[in-house]
């Protein structure tokens, strides 16, 4: 219990800390007379992508202001805009089954690909997923993969861990995190069980829950993005998420591995969408076309760790 306290509270410091990051790339790093926006945009986003200074370079460039809104579960994502219908955001970045549940409820307008000025650079392995298997609402923006970040001084024979061990603590003993996407949980499960998500259905979902109980006595918290604080400071010894919060950590920290586990994995995807309800299409366009930049890219991949579409 002490340690889900500690974790809390470095959730919150970490929260206040990206606040402060964004505030204060808005109101320190330019210098904007008053008066200069006469345009806006409101933008829904992970917390972890997109840089204030290069919000800001663009505001500066276009007169256009980025109010940018952040999540941190996308069950809480889905609630915000379901509630109110996607009509207090202009864009969203977010991953495959949000942006799926978004179009079922036809709550998104087809992308104009006449519009964008990046199609022919990005990655096709990246492009039509089950979610918009014609990418006709949705561009890729970003991507990751799952797999285990290790300390290996408690570890050492990390590169033996597959997934069957690591949602077993009789087979891998020590404390560990696990990624807070019950979706995502499942599939790893099934991975352990089976070898692979596919075998995940109403058949083998109950011998997958059976195995996730199993674990729980080892898992010190469900969090993506607190598992890098608690692998760093000791308080785990492993972590199973997206090789993104991992890969931060091992520049500083060269006992830190990631490894993904012989059985594979998978990718997550984070996408750009746009709501039905928006008529900001020119601003929104506008930064779409921004964020792509090459260089715009590459500054964000080299921040925050997720590979760039």
């Amino acid at each position: 219990m002490m340690a889900i306290r500690r974790f809390l509270l470095t959730r919150g410091i970490l929260a206040l800390f990206w606040t402060a990051l964004f505030l204060g790339g808005l109101y320190v790093s330019r210098v904007i007379p008053r008066g200069f926006f006469k345009k806006n945009i409101n933008i829904i986003a992970w917390v972890e992508l997109l840089d204030a200074h290069k919000i800001a370079e663009f505001e500066r460039e276009t007169g256009i202001q980025v109010n940018i809104s952040y999540y941190d579960n996308k069950d809480e994502l889905l609630t915000k805009l379901q509630v109110g219908g996607g009509g207090n955001y202009d864009m969203i970045i977010t991953t495959g089954y949000v942006v799926d549940t978004l179009i079922r409820k036809q709550m998104l307008q087809p992308m104009d690909r006449s519009r964008l000025s990046f199609l022919a650079a990005l990655n096709p392995a990246l492009l039509r997923h089950y979610y918009d298997p014609k990418n006709e609402y949705s561009i890729p923006y970003s991507w990751s993969v799952y797999g285990v970040g290790v300390d290996v001084r408690m570890i050492p024979n990390y590169q033996e861990i597959t997934w069957k061990k690591l949602f077993d603590p009789a087979q891998l003993s020590g404390k560990r995190t696990v990624m807070d996407d019950p979706r995502e949980l499942y599939t790893m499960g099934a991975y352990a069980l089976y070898g692979s998500s596919d075998a995940l259905n109403k058949d083998t979902l109950y011998e997958v829950q059976k195995l996730l109980v199993k674990q729980k006595p080892a898992v010190e918290a469900y969090t993506d993005s607190g598992s890098a604080y608690l692998l760093a400071s000791g308080q785990t010894q492993m972590t199973i998420t997206e090789g993104a919060y991992v890969m931060r950590l091992m520049n500083n920290y060269p006992h830190i591995k990631f490894w993904v586990p012989k059985e594979g994995s998978f990718m997550t995807i984070e996408s750009v969408v746009i709501p039905r309800s928006t008529k900001k299409l020119d601003r929104i366009y506008s930064f779409i076309n921004f964020l792509f930049k090459t260089d715009i890219m590459k500054h964000h991949a080299q921040l925050f760790y997720f590979l760039p579409s």
